[in-house]
């Protein structure tokens, strides 16, 4: 490894975007110029499958498109099977006894003369895993000893940074950014998502109706087209108005609704000033209600009646919400009739749309996201 791309202090780089002083976009970037790679990818928190595609935020440097292979993706597998920290390395991919045969190379790396790549896991927070990648060109040299160990210390100084970040917590507008009810992205003109909020991330791991490929966000028609919403006419705040959406879905009923707009200062990326957007997307699937503990610390409700009401509002149904809590008819007839005298409504209808309109409801509510949301992993997996 030259002079030239020992320079860099990576170490510094990752702990400085840990703390907001940097971004993580251009801690990737500066490890694409240091290793002359044609990609690098930092994915802080991807969901532990233990098998799987490119998942989650990304932070991506791409001077060559690969396109998506439909089958498995064999470069991916080798880093999951891998003990986690461990680099997977393949140099000269051509000549490998594996790779080099198979469908996954030939038709998505050898075209574009993807010659060596380095992937790797590693432990974040629980039931999650970071990702880190560099490739280049076969034309180019294979990555050095000296190289490869600046790698694993990249990796390391990583896995700290990530824990570092979360432990910190956010700024309050960033706190803003992850409690309000609707999946949020920040996106940049190439479609690439520079950051998102737990929701948002909910909705692409289900992968029905979006899915990240390895530079950009897609629907079922196709890369989410940002580039056309900033070149469209600006209206009276100097940015385009809104645009509306439908992502239409596979597993789900209903469809995603979705809007595109132009992204709050506070919540854009330091080195992004520019060229980006918001994605606010919402589920009807999504239960809107107060928390167990909230409805029970503001109209007193007790555990069983806060219980009740919750079912009842995700089933909008007496019936199936007593079904489900297994308790009688009766039981939960005398739960509706001591709920309506406590929030001094008087009706399921006049109940469930004033719990809904609560703000208690909707910002900071940790319970939004269904369980229900599980029955998409099976797909996606």
């Amino acid at each position: 490894m030259n002079e030239t791309r020992t320079s860099p202090d990576f170490a510094g780089m990752a702990y400085d975007a840990a703390l907001g002083r940097r971004s993580w976009q251009s801690f990737v970037e500066a490890v694409a110029t240091a290793f002359d790679a044609v990609h690098a990818v930092v994915a802080p928190h991807m969901p532990d499958r233990g098998t799987g595609r490119l998942n989650g935020v990304s932070y991506i440097v791409s001077n060559r498109a690969c396109g998506t292979f439909e089958g498995q993706d064999l470069l991916m597998e080798r880093a999951w099977r891998l003990p986690r920290g461990e680099l997977s390395v393949v140099q000269k991919m051509g000549a490998d006894p594996f790779i080099g045969k198979s469908p996954f190379y030939k038709t998505t790396l050898k075209d574009i003369d993807i010659g060596h790549a380095v992937h790797v896991m590693f432990a974040t927070r629980q039931g999650e895993v970071g990702f880190f990648c560099v490739t280049r060109y076969a034309t180019q040299p294979v990555f050095s000893d000296d190289e490869l160990a600046v790698m694993r210390s990249i990796v390391g100084h990583l896995a700290r940074a990530i824990e570092i970040e979360d432990r910190i917590g956010r700024p309050a507008q960033l706190e803003m950014f992850e409690g309000l009810p609707y999946g949020l992205a920040v996106l940049d003109r190439s479609s690439r998502v520079l950051r998102m909020n737990a929701l948002a991330q909910q909705l692409f791991a289900a992968e029905d109706g979006l899915h990240m490929q390895l530079d950009s966000l897609h629907t079922a028609q196709g890369r989410l087209d940002v580039e056309a919403f900033l070149n469209l006419p600006s209206g009276p705040t100097g940015s385009p108005e809104p645009v509306s959406l439908r992502i239409d879905r596979f597993f789900a009923e209903q469809p995603l609704s979705a809007m595109i707009s132009a992204v709050p200062m506070e919540w854009r990326d330091p080195q992004h000033q520019d060229g980006t957007v918001l994605l606010v997307l919402s589920d009807p699937d999504w239960v809107v209600c107060p928390t167990e503990a909230t409805m029970m610390g503001l109209f007193r409700l007790t555990q069983a009646e806060a219980r009740f009401v919750r079912m009842l509002v995700t089933r909008r149904s007496l019936p199936k919400a007593s079904a489900a809590l297994s308790i009688s008819p009766e039981t939960a007839r005398r739960h509706l009739k001591s709920v309506f005298e406590k929030t001094m409504t008087h009706s399921q209808s006049e109940l469930i749309h004033f719990l809904v309109r609560q703000p208690t409801a909707r910002l900071f509510n940790p319970e939004l996201a269904p369980g229900a949301m599980q029955r998409f992993q099976a797909a996606a997996e």
